[in-house]
């Protein structure tokens, strides 16, 4: 359908959606009526216009939590069942703004060859002024080697081997490195083991540089 082809951004769309059906409290009100005959994906839907309007009318945002939670209820599907609940819980509480992603708990699970990626796909040039730059790593918790590079504001890396010359020499463990992703001052809490030869500043300029990004809200502008 090519109306679908380029649609209005939903802030612009939600305001437009309300105006014509005759404003935010007429818009209400139907749905409250709708609500009350069950018809609870039709009030999802209806109303998320008006919490993209004005997401700061409350009224809008908890008739809203009140369909999805039913919605939820109902899902036979948990990754539904779970983005209609997460709904519910923002329009109620208001969205995260603090939870990394991915979080800290998670490097457990990962491979190094996982987190080696991971600081690849967060890796921003602009914050990392050297062109060139080797790192070798040794993970003393799964005492496997890997070499870390950046060439042309690109990142490599290379797995089970050590390279010649490189300009920093590091051995933590897999969590700390994890850990130690877009985290300044990361090495320098007491306690922390870590060894750093070579031009320990470029390291942690390096890590300390690598993007960290929280999760968007999902139910509002």
């Amino acid at each position: 359908n090519p109306a679908h082809l380029d649609p209005l951004p939903p802030v612009d769309a939600g305001q437009r959606y309300v105006e014509f059906m005759g404003g935010a409290d007429e818009v209400l009100d139907r749905a409250q009526r709708s609500f009350d005959e069950g018809d609870y994906r039709w009030v999802a839907e209806v109303v998320n216009h008006l919490v993209f309007a004005d997401p700061e009318n409350q009224r809008a945002r908890q008739l809203q939590a009140r369909a999805l939670e039913q919605l939820g209820y109902q899902a036979e599907s948990a990754t539904w069942r779970n983005a209609y609940l997460m709904g519910a819980q923002e329009l109620r509480l208001g969205s995260p703004t603090k939870v990394r992603i991915p979080t800290r708990d998670m490097s457990s699970a990962m491979t190094a060859e996982q987190i080696f990626d991971t600081i690849g796909v967060r890796f921003d040039p602009s914050t990392f002024a050297p062109e060139s730059a080797t790192f070798n790593m040794h993970l003393t918790d799964i005492d496997e080697d890997h070499v870390l590079g950046v060439c042309r504001s690109t990142i490599h890396h290379t797995g089970g081997q050590q390279a010649d010359g490189a300009d920093v020499s590091v051995r933590l463990t897999q969590r700390l490195l994890f850990e130690s992703i877009g985290a300044p001052g990361a090495f320098d809490a007491e306690g922390v083991e870590v060894e750093i030869t070579g031009d320990r500043q470029l390291f942690i300029d390096f890590m300390a540089g690598l993007d960290v990004f929280f999760p968007p809200p999902i139910i509002e502008p």
